[in-house]
């Protein structure tokens, strides 16, 4: 698996015939308005490469997490008032974690999900279900 840049994109991840966009939840910590302008766009992005690649045989996905603590998000998701507005939010009542970004990705790019493209999966804890 490789990375490499889409104009206008951070990095996507390719396989031989899968590409994810791994940002499309991306903007934690900004105005909820900005932040769904954003994911919006990630995701037309990506609905948008998957229609220009089809004919080849390769397909695209968006990935749409909530907050995952990484390395970026950690600090901001340490502030308690942060933290709990966050789990007001999210029907679940916990946040992701990488493992299950990770694994909805790996399972995009497999052979079991040969006929997903243009799809956007939500790893939210139903936040935007309500």
């Amino acid at each position: 698996m490789s990375q490499t840049a889409h104009p206008g994109l951070q990095p996507i991840l390719l396989t031989d015939r899968s590409a994810v966009v791994t940002d499309a939840g991306r903007g934690i910590g900004r105005a909820c308005a900005e932040c769904l302008t954003l994911a919006g766009a990630w995701v037309s992005a990506a609905a948008r490469m998957a229609i220009d690649v089809v004919p080849y045989n390769i397909r695209v996905n968006a990935v749409a997490p909530t907050s995952i603590p990484t390395p970026l998000t950690r600090p901001i998701l340490d502030d308690p008032a942060f933290h709990a507005e966050v789990m007001q939010k999210i029907p679940s009542n916990r946040v992701g974690q990488v493992e299950g970004a990770a694994t909805t990705i790996l399972f995009l790019c497999s052979d079991a999900a040969s006929l997903l493209t243009a799809e956007s999966p939500k790893i939210d804890g139903r936040w935007t279900a309500q």
